[in-house]
């Protein structure tokens, strides 16, 4: 398995974090032909990435570890997460890439 992350997110949030973000980017612009959720709302696209998908898609990463990287983009401004309570609670987290997210992803 080969990872790719933008060394600039990774110096200022970390390399697990910036590994995330560029999986985020890369699920949001080739949705089809992924394993997670994905729709567009209100102008936005939408992707479900839960920690435990992360911590399965790489093995490097521990579910704590996948877990700390979404909050640490979320609390970095990079992705901006969105829930919906009426769904299953294994898929009510969402999550997209803000404005700047989307220009270092």
């Amino acid at each position: 398995m080969e990872v790719s992350f933008d060394a600039d997110v990774a110096t200022e949030h970390g390399i697990r974090a910036a590994v995330v973000l560029n999986h985020i980017a890369h699920l949001m612009r080739f949705p089809d032909g992924s394993q997670v959720g994905y729709f567009k709302s209100c102008g936005c696209a939408y992707v479900h990435v839960s920690p435990e998908y992360l911590w399965k898609m790489f093995p490097f990463m521990s579910l704590r570890q996948a877990t700390a990287a979404l909050r640490e983009l979320r609390e970095g401004g990079l992705i901006a997460e969105r829930e919906y309570d009426g769904l299953d609670p294994d898929y009510r987290n969402w999550y997209t890439l803000t404005e700047t997210g989307n220009t270092v992803a």
